[in-house]
């Protein structure tokens, strides 16, 4: 984990930087255009528009890769595992979504005493072994993530329901 975290800081580094050139350079690109032509056509608004987009999602990546970077204390804190469950499959969506639907079926769970980063980052192991095990392109496989309480103990279930068993890598 401690590998990821110095990736996932060396990346967020060196990817949101170029990322701020280009926000700063499409703004500026769809504005000059506004004024020098009176109006932008639809074609050039909507690539304009598409490309922004596209650096609103790498944005909105780099920005879940930040727990991964930080350094990680030892002390424990409350932590929302809905919130730690919801982050996790965002960062594991990339392996999940090519090979299994995700349903979220979150309870009303209290919050937990833990290290908040080392939740996140063994649920995104987690996620991401699932994604794994699974053929890519099967599109009626369903993953259900739920989370339960019993009153003493708080749970995170996993239920994959795989359209073909026999898609299962081994």
């Amino acid at each position: 984990m401690s590998i990821v975290g110095q990736l996932a800081a060396a990346v967020g580094h060196e990817v949101n930087n170029p990322l701020q050139v280009l926000r700063s350079c499409l703004e500026y690109l769809g504005e000059d255009l506004a004024l020098t032509q009176g109006m932008q056509s639809d074609e050039t608004a909507e690539v304009v528009h598409d490309a922004i987009l596209a650096l609103t999602q790498i944005e909105s990546v780099v920005s879940e890769l930040i727990p991964f970077a930080r350094p990680v204390r030892d002390e424990t804190s409350p932590v929302d595992l809905n919130e730690a469950v919801v982050h996790s499959l965002r960062i594991a969506n990339n392996e999940l979504r090519h090979r299994t639907q995700v349903v979220q079926s979150l309870g009303e769970v209290p919050s937990i005493r833990g290290i908040s980063a080392h939740i996140h980052k063994m649920l995104t192991g987690l996620f991401v072994s699932v994604a794994r095990q699974i053929h890519e392109d099967c599109e009626d496989n369903v993953l259900t993530v739920s989370t339960d309480s019993d009153g003493n103990y708080v749970y995170v279930l996993s239920l994959i329901h795989i359209s073909e068993p026999t898609r299962l890598l081994s």
